[in-house]
Order: C-alpha cells, then sequence, then structure tokens
C-alpha cells in the first residue's frame, strides 16, 4: 500500500508542471467555409476512430515519431483517394498530437471540451457521497489541468459543432486530470441531402484510473448517463448518426451499462437501436485473415467502438472495414490502440 501511494504521489508531482504547459488554447474549429471539400465524392463515408496516445510527457515520451508515421499513411491514402473521410482522435492532448489531421490534409476540424470549459452540474442530491470519498492523491480534487483529447478532422464540412464536458461525479481516479466529455458535429456530405452526425467521447478508464474498480464503474455509469441524454437532448433527429471513440467497455459490467443506456435509441419514433459497426461487418465472416485477427481484437479488447443509428430522414448502415493502424511489420503498433475505419452506406427514406 505504501508503495502505491508513494507512485500516486510521484505521478502527481510529474504532472502538475504540465499543466501550465498543456492548458493552452484549444486549437480553433474550422467549420463550413470557401475551401473546397477534399474529396467530393457521392459514395459510403468512411469513419477513422483511433486513440492515438498523445499524452504529455513524462506520461508518454517519444511520441512524435509515431505521430509522423500516422500522417505518413494518412496521406499516402489520400494520394489514392483511399483516406478515411473523418478521423476521430482521442487521447490528442499535446499540441503535437492534435496536428494529425492537419498534416494529414483535413480542411475541417472540431475540439472536444478545454481544461477551463465548465464542468456539467450533477443531477441535485446525486454524486455527493461519491465527491466526499474523492482522493486528492489519485487526481479527483485536483481540478483539469488537460483538455477532452478529443478532435474530429474532416474532408466534409462541418456545419454544427456541440460539446459538453462531463459532471464533477462523471469521473474516477487520474482521469478527473482531464476535462473528459462529449463532442458532436454535423457534416455536410457531397450527394447527401441529410447531414450525418458524428459524436465521439473517451470513458472513464478501469484499472489505468487508479481506483477500485466498484468507483471506476460508478462514474462510467453517469458518464454513459450523461453521453445518451446528451444525444437524445442535442442530437438532430432527422440525421443519421455514428459514435466513434474510446469507450472503455473492457468488461461485461460496462458492456451492459452501455446495452442498458441504447445510447440515442430514444432519439426518434420507432425502434432506433445503436448497432457496432464493427461487428455488423466481422459477422459476416468475409474478412481476410490479417483483417479478421485484428478485427476480432479490437472487439475482444472492448475499448474501441462505432455504433452506428438511423435518422429520421436517413439510413445508415456499414459496408467496409479497414484498418490502417493495426500492428506493423515487426509486430509493433503505433499507439497502444488499433485504429479501425468503417465506410457506411447513406440510404434517403421515402
Amino acid at each position: 500500500m505504501r508503495n502505491r501511494t508513494l507512485a500516486a504521489l510521484a505521478l502527481l508531482a510529474l504532472i502538475a508542471p504540465l499543466a501550465a504547459m498543456t492548458n493552452t488554447p484549444t486549437m480553433p474549429d474550422i467549420l463550413s467555409s470557401a475551401k473546397t471539400v477534399s474529396s467530393p465524392i457521392v459514395g459510403p463515408v468512411s469513419i477513422l476512430t483511433y486513440n492515438v496516445k498523445g499524452l504529455p510527457w513524462p506520461v508518454a515520451t517519444g511520441r512524435t515519431s509515431a505521430f509522423e508515421a500516422i500522417e505518413r499513411r494518412l496521406n499516402g491514402l489520400r494520394a489514392v483517394g483511399e483516406q478515411p473521410h473523418v478521423v476521430v482522435l482521442q487521447e490528442a492532448f499535446t499540441d503535437r498530437a492534435k496536428q494529425i489531421g492537419v498534416r494529414s490534409g483535413y480542411a475541417f476540424r472540431a475540439t472536444g471540451p478545454a481544461a477551463g470549459d465548465p464542468v456539467a452540474d450533477d443531477p441535485p442530491g446525486e454524486g455527493a457521497e461519491f465527491l466526499n470519498n474523492a482522493s486528492a492523491l489519485k487526481g479527483e480534487t485536483e481540478g483539469k489541468w488537460l483538455d477532452s483529447g478529443l478532435m474530429i478532422f474532416s474532408d466534409y464540412p462541418i456545419i454544427s459543432i456541440k460539446r459538453a464536458a462531463f459532471s464533477k461525479a462523471g469521473c474516477a481516479g487520474y482521469d478527473c486530470l482531464a476535462n473528459k466529455g462529449i463532442l458532436m458535429v454535423e457534416l455536410r456530405v457531397p450527394g447527401q441531402d441529410v447531414p450525418v452526425t458524428v459524436v465521439t467521447t473517451h470513458l472513464n478508464s478501469k484499472k489505468g484510473a487508479g481506483v477500485s474498480q466498484g468507483r471506476s464503474l460508478e462514474a462510467y455509469r453517469r458518464q454513459v448517463a450523461a453521453l445518451s441524454s446528451y444525444m437524445r437532448t442535442y442530437r438532430n433527429p432527422d440525421s443519421p448518426f455514428i459514435l466513434a471513440g474510446d469507450l472503455n467497455a473492457s468488461s461485461p459490467a460496462r458492456r451492459q451499462v452501455l446495452t442498458d443506456a441504447r445510447l440515442a435509441a430514444e432519439a426518434s419514433p420507432g425502434p432506433l437501436q445503436s448497432r457496432s459497426g464493427l461487428d455488423a461487418i466481422r459477422f459476416q465472416g468475409k474478412l481476410a485473415n490479417q483483417l479478421a485477427a485484428e478485427a476480432n481484437y479490437i472487439s475482444k479488447r472492448g475499448r474501441d467502438w462505432q455504433f452506428f443509428g438511423d435518422g429520421r430522414n436517413a439510413s445508415v448502415r456499414p459496408s467496409d472495414l479497414q484498418i490502417p493502424f493495426g500492428n506493423e511489420a515487426d509486430g509493433s503498433m503505433l499507439s497502444d490502440h488499433l485504429g479501425f475505419s468503417i465506410s457506411y452506406r447513406l440510404t434517403r427514406k421515402v
């Protein structure tokens, strides 16, 4: 126990000086403008989700070379017209990590909650006991030293941006040092008269939070409830949506929380259900060996997800899977997550 306490103190001591460096103004959003859309191709919309491990020093080191490799790959795909149209990033905390989409040719971008953005209020009477038991040694009382780490880059014009931070009781452990929350955008897709909504988030870690799994799960439930409520309240019900992010659903209990929430299923009339794009393609059994193995790994690990749902005016269905950021030839990875892209077909409802 003493060693754990000393480790926690050491970590906080190391991270503390970073507050001044990382709590800088968030990279400005770029919405629809006179700029030419990079890929005005009518057809499926492809979305990449990737936790890029853009943590500040000394928590992560040597990340610049990995970011450069990510950019080279995205630019290589762009050169042959195969780049994902939308790139959704988590843990893009550092200024260099935030440049990935810019350096990969994406014309439009949106950023998640900044470190200084206000957190949401907890419902009256909820979370008081949870907050009374907050631990300074685990970073739960130290304020927000980092922003949300969320970014969305797009070839297609972003026509609206909404963002919100989770509440004080909506985090546990070291996760509380970042202002985690929700980022939601609407995209104007060429050839489509209905916009597409893309939502991302990064939910509370389990073991990495440094607190008991029960405490982490309690915060996780609050975050999922907030996410579901936010999508019901603010998502355009006419618009189909994709929720892509690091949902940290690595245990049966956490997956049950996601299942129970149904994630925006009540946002429009009818039996709208959120579904996993990765699993919808994986279960078809048509993936090549390496692609199937990596898809199975992502699904089994349960951290990175893409859920999709219809709108009142258009439906969305996954049609193809690519994993541009899987295992490298030498067995290494450019992050501690795999980055996968799903193409979605959009169909206007009659």
